[in-house]
């Protein structure tokens, strides 16, 4: 969004397809206001994961909650998706157990 931050940046996104997460570089870079992020894993294997306990946090440190606009868990297509999500951080975000 407009205003999120002053200046330039070029970043980098490293995606971990095995815990369905994604690490943004550099860090720490804290955003003036939260930048927002659309993320979609496809080809999603439920046959380990309980969908209904799934969230997309922040992972490095203590799990914390993000607000997002959508979260999307299709087990019959084998997708996680998120919309929206409010990133305040460069850091590392993703799929864990919120239950």
């Amino acid at each position: 969004p407009q205003n999120a931050f002053k200046g330039n940046l070029t970043f980098d996104m490293s995606f971990d397809f095995d815990n369905y997460s994604v690490k943004l570089y550099p860090t720490p870079f804290t955003f003036d206001k939260p930048v927002l992020l659309d993320l979609s894993f496809y080809g999603v294997d439920f046959s380990t994961l309980d969908a209904s306990t799934l969230g997309f946090n922040y992972l490095d440190g203590e799990k914390e909650q993000l607000n997002y606009a959508y979260l999307n868990i299709n087990e019959k297509w084998g997708v996680l998706s998120i919309g929206g999500a409010e990133i305040p951080h460069f850091s590392r975000y993703g799929w864990t157990r919120v239950k």
